[in-house]
């Protein structure tokens, strides 16, 4: 089995005809305003092609860490069916996110990581808003 592409975003659409991917607002980094952060929607997307020899089901671990402490590993099934390619699709929402770092998820098959994709947690800013004195009258 051949890793394609890992990506997270806001929304992940399938054709169910094609079973072509578009993924909406694909995420590099959140800058939250505090911390800890409730993890908004995040959709993970992985793509994987099967090799002639491969089975058509198999089972991959999906696994979320923060600066490399891991957060879960869930074991998930994939099927191939009669086709070359299936997209694995795990939608992560409400985890909370203590510190700024590098969130990593990862697919891995029999303790080997297959492909990751990182999103930066990026450190809150603090917000400073001027607002102009009201004119003399």
């Amino acid at each position: 089995m051949l890793f394609r592409l890992a990506l997270c975003a806001d929304a992940v659409i399938v054709n169910k005809d094609t079973n072509q991917s578009s993924a909406i607002n694909i995420i590099q980094s959140l800058t939250p305003s505090t911390l800890p952060l409730a993890l908004p929607k995040v959709v993970f997307l992985a793509v994987m092609e099967k090799q002639e020899t491969d089975p058509a089901r198999h089972t991959v671990d999906v696994s979320l860490s923060l600066n490399e402490q891991l957060l879960t590993t869930t074991p998930f099934p994939i099927d191939f069916g009669m086709g070359m390619f299936t997209n694995l699709i795990v939608t992560i929402a409400g985890m909370a996110i203590a510190s700024p770092g590098r969130l990593h998820m990862a697919v891995s098959q029999n303790g080997s990581e297959l492909g990751s994709w990182d999103i930066v947690i990026q450190a809150p800013q603090p917000r400073v808003e001027v607002t102009p004195p009201a004119a003399a009258t």
